[in-house]
């Protein structure tokens, strides 16, 4: 009867030490998940406030390019000034008739007068719109 109980008792332990390591391990996972998630909504407000701060600063940006814009356009231009404009007729065409002059024909023209056509930065032929206002300013000298 004596090792009738010290068996029972022995039992009842090991599954008492069973069940407390399950409880030990239901609570670790509990943990891990609820870290998991805690990471993963700091992850996204991370990755929120850098796209609010991203179009915070497209809506600041264009007014810094603009203006980026506008002293790589004035540059190109200072540095014809002390040359001659080699003129053929530009100098007479009206607004809308230099508009319609093609992007290779307006590169041409103030590759002539030695100002630059293409972007620094990217190495490609710049807008239209600048290389019109490149050619204004070329003219203003003349």
């Amino acid at each position: 009867a004596k090792a009738k109980a010290a068996a029972e008792t022995k039992a009842k332990k090991a599954a008492e030490a069973k069940a407390q390591a399950a409880a030990e391990a239901k609570a670790k996972i509990e943990a891990d998940a609820k870290a998991k998630a805690a990471a993963e909504e700091a992850r996204l407000a991370a990755k929120r406030m850098e796209a609010e701060a991203k179009a915070a600063k497209a809506k600041a940006a264009p007014k810094k390019k603009a203006s980026t814009k506008a002293a790589t356009k004035k540059a190109p231009a200072k540095k014809a000034e002390p040359a001659k404009v080699k003129d053929d007729g530009w100098a007479s065409l009206s607004p809308s008739a230099l508009k319609r002059k093609t992007v290779a024909e307006i590169a041409g023209f103030l590759e002539q007068n030695g100002v630059a056509t293409t972007d620094e930065k990217t190495g490609k032929t710049r807008l239209k719109k600048d290389l019109l206002e490149a050619v204004e300013q070329l003219l203003v000298t003349v």
